[in-house]
């Protein structure tokens, strides 16, 4: 009997530090990059994971709830949160914006029932990390400069090309 429950203990130690059983709370440690999501989907469906990265392009609302595309710098993932979580968000990324970086903490589902087979994220939490902003570009004048300078040019080729057809016929 005591044999019988050691090779228990140890067959369940060896399945816990195998990653065989896994506790929600170590994969919601620390958030997890898209990269493994998309390698190793299968590792994290259906568990509790945390997930950040910024707010990009259009918020998509269906309802009572969004899809808030969120990319952390590799990859961008589907984000199907509450719409009262969406509503926290300012700012999204565009060229003119930074946006907003966020924190989800989710069901991660590589293939969703509920959308078709795509992969996403089911929002239980969102926290603004920090707010977007506006982004500007100053005048770059050396590029102003040679932009002139190639006009200038291209302008005599082509003043060039034309009185040399003018004299050929």
């Amino acid at each position: 009997m005591k044999r019988l429950i050691k090779l228990t203990i140890g067959f369940v130690f060896m399945c816990y530090f195998t990653g065989w059983i896994t506790h929600p709370r170590l994969v919601l440690a620390a958030p997890v990059s898209s990269t493994d999501l998309l390698g190793y989907g299968s590792k994290y469906q259906g568990k509790l994971i945390k997930f950040e990265g910024e707010v990009v392009g259009d918020l998509m609302k269906r309802g009572e709830y969004t899809w808030v595309p969120v990319s952390d710098g590799l990859n961008t993932i589907g984000i199907w949160a509450p719409s009262s979580y969406a509503e926290k968000i300012k700012y999204t990324g565009s060229y003119r914006y930074r946006g907003d970086m966020v924190v989800i903490s989710g069901i991660f589902h590589e293939t969703c029932p509920q959308h078709g087979g795509e992969l996403d994220i089911h929002a239980k939490s969102l926290e603004i990390k920090q707010r977007g902003y506006r982004i500007s570009y100053p005048l770059n004048r050396f590029r102003i400069f040679c932009a002139g300078i190639l006009g200038f040019f291209s302008l005599i080729l082509f003043l060039a090309n034309r009185f040399r057809a003018r004299n050929l016929s």
